[in-house]
């Protein structure tokens, strides 16, 4: 029997890539920590989308497209604002915004600080998150991939929603920026920290969007009218990364191996993280 098991876990170690020095079991427990990081993220997604939701049904919203004059659309901007201010102090979100169907700002504040209506930009249209937003159904949320933010000025995600009326239309769309290194203190919770093991996330791109040895300086450089560039600011793993599973990574496939690097054996675990077309990477020195 002991030889018969013996010649199980040397075939399931050569099926799944892996040598003989880095055991099934230690695979099997980074993978469980992937998918607890995984769950992290996906908690942190629908506390963010549910809260932005939540603050949209509030009948200011709706009371101030229907406003027949300036008074009362003043007096409904100002109560919109309020609810905003509590929602970014709660939530630590970098930015609260209400748009226009034109794409006319009609709030915004960034950093408790409400930006005067002569401040306001008539251009948001533009914006990458706009007419995604305006696509999604009552109580849906739109997250848009990482970006600059010209307000702020440095990384952030985007949670949209629309406002809509009785009638099924959307005037206008409310939104808050939450900024990147929020989502990265997320996933790399509790994560024992060195060079011997560490906890990434990866775009589909192959951009290190998260390394928790590292913390990134997510703050513009440059200035604003300059294209931000994700090269820029997040280093990119190369194809011969992980023993050369990049690729997998990249597409978001699960899997494990292990990879030499200066001379040491490392064990790798890798999943899609659940959160855009990201994966969650484990890595650790081999047992």
């Amino acid at each position: 029997m002991k030889i018969k098991l013996i010649a199980s876990l040397i075939i399931f170690a050569l099926a799944s890539g892996l040598s003989m020095n880095v055991t099934a079991g230690q695979t099997d427990d980074m993978q469980d920590d992937l998918a607890m990081r995984a769950n992290l993220l996906e908690k942190f997604n629908k506390k963010h989308e549910r809260a932005l939701v939540n603050a949209a049904q509030d009948e200011a919203f709706k009371k101030y497209f229907k406003a027949a004059s300036n008074d009362e659309k003043a007096k409904l901007k100002a109560e919109i604002e309020q609810l905003s201010l509590s929602v970014q102090a709660k939530f630590k979100v970098d930015e609260m915004c209400l748009i226009d169907k034109k794409g006319q700002e009609i709030s915004r504040i960034v950093f408790k600080e409400i930006a005067p209506d002569a401040d306001l930009s008539p251009e948001e249209g533009s914006a990458p998150f706009f007419s995604p937003a305006f696509a999604k159904k009552a109580r849906k949320v739109y997250v848009s991939e990482p970006y600059m933010s010209a307000d702020s000025l440095r990384w952030v995600v985007a949670y949209v929603t629309p406002i809509v009326l009785e009638d099924g239309s959307k005037p206008g769309i409310y939104h808050f920026e939450v900024p990147l290194y929020s989502i990265q203190k997320a996933v790399n919770r509790g994560i024992d920290v060195g060079k011997d093991s560490y906890l990434l996330l990866v775009d589909k791109n192959g951009y290190i969007m998260s390394d928790s040895r590292e913390k990134y300086k997510l703050e513009l450089k440059g200035s604003i009218e300059d294209e931000v560039l994700l090269k820029n600011y997040f280093p990119a793993s190369k194809d011969d990364d992980f023993g050369g599973m990049t690729s997998n990574i990249r597409k978001g496939i699960e899997g494990a191996g292990d990879f030499t690097q200066d001379g040491k054996k490392y064990a790798v675990a890798y999943k899609p993280a659940g959160y855009f077309e990201w994966s969650i990477v484990r890595v650790q020195a081999a047992k």
